[in-house]
């Protein structure tokens, strides 16, 4: 349940589900409460609460730095360097929901660009459950914004090689990630084939274009 506390006489402050953002006085009891919802003086018997000094903003600012991960990370950049010696591998974070996993994960993105990596991700969201391949969908559409982002020489070198994966299944990998349209140019239908087929050309299709974009020299 959030909780927002105002004080009537300056209505910009407020305070959300107990994060501290009026300077001057933090509501612990009813009393307290009552009285910024009032705008009254608080009473002095009330202990003194640490106040936000006037020079600082009163904007929450959500911070970059992870802390307390150094070991996590540490070893997730282990396991990126045996991977780009050829070594494959599925590394599992287990967790309970907002204990930052995701954050953990998104650490590497920078270190992993660094080294000329890509660094692609996507999220099976309960929000979006009725969508195909949602999760692969966001790390291939994040792919493709990567490729694009090459000079001109080294796209038309991505879109060589792309083509070359793809064959005449490119359709396939357009209506996955409409952004490879813009690298591979008009693609083709492909033929109507089993429900069963489908899923080994699609899964074969996949690993196609990984294999292309995913070379020691890259």
């Amino acid at each position: 349940m959030d909780i927002k506390w105002t004080n009537s006489r300056d209505p910009e402050l407020v305070c959300e589900g107990g994060s501290w953002l009026n300077e001057e006085f933090r509501p612990e009891s009813p009393q307290r409460l009552r009285a910024v919802q009032e705008g009254t003086p608080v009473s002095t018997a009330e202990p003194n609460i640490p106040m936000i000094p006037s020079n600082q903003t009163k904007r929450l600012a959500k911070a970059h730095q992870l802390y307390g991960r150094e070991g996590a990370t540490a070893s997730f950049m282990e396991f990126f360097g045996r991977v780009t010696q050829g070594e494959g591998m599925i590394v599992l974070v287990p967790g309970h929901s907002g204990v930052g996993k995701t954050s953990v994960v998104r650490a590497l993105r920078r270190p992993i660009r660094e080294q000329n990596g890509f660094f692609l991700q996507g999220k099976f969201n309960q929000y979006q459950q009725n969508i195909p391949y949602y999760a692969i969908r966001e790390a291939f559409s994040a792919l493709a914004a990567e490729l694009q982002f090459e000079n001109k020489a080294r796209r038309q070198e991505w879109k060589s090689k792309l083509r070359l994966a793809v064959g005449g299944l490119g359709r396939l990998l357009v209506d996955l990630a409409p952004e490879f349209d813009a690298l591979l140019g008009p693609q083709p239908q492909v033929p109507e084939i089993s429900p069963l087929e489908a899923r080994h050309r699609f899964a074969g299709l996949l690993r196609n274009v990984l294999n292309a974009v995913c070379q020691p020299e890259h």
